[in-house]
């Protein structure tokens, strides 16, 4: 990933009902390289205890949006 994208987040976090914050820690976290099992589990202070399904979910939806912004230009 590369630098984190605001809009997008602003955009997973109005469909997902999930703070904006929590969806930065996550990416942050995810371009440290950690893996989803590893935030799920032991940074749940971080996230504000997200599971595994909705970090995964959270990767998959801000990865289609910065996709989707490279085809529009």
């Amino acid at each position: 990933m590369e630098v984190i994208n605001e809009e997008i987040i602003k955009k997973i976090a109005n469909d997902e009902n999930i703070k904006e914050s929590q969806i930065n820690a996550v990416l942050t976290m995810l371009q440290d390289e950690k893996t989803v099992a590893f935030i799920a589990r032991y940074r749940k202070e971080a996230t504000g205890g997200l599971d595994e399904e909705q970090i995964r979910k959270i990767s998959d939806l801000y990865e289609y949006g910065v996709n989707l912004a490279k085809r529009k230009e």
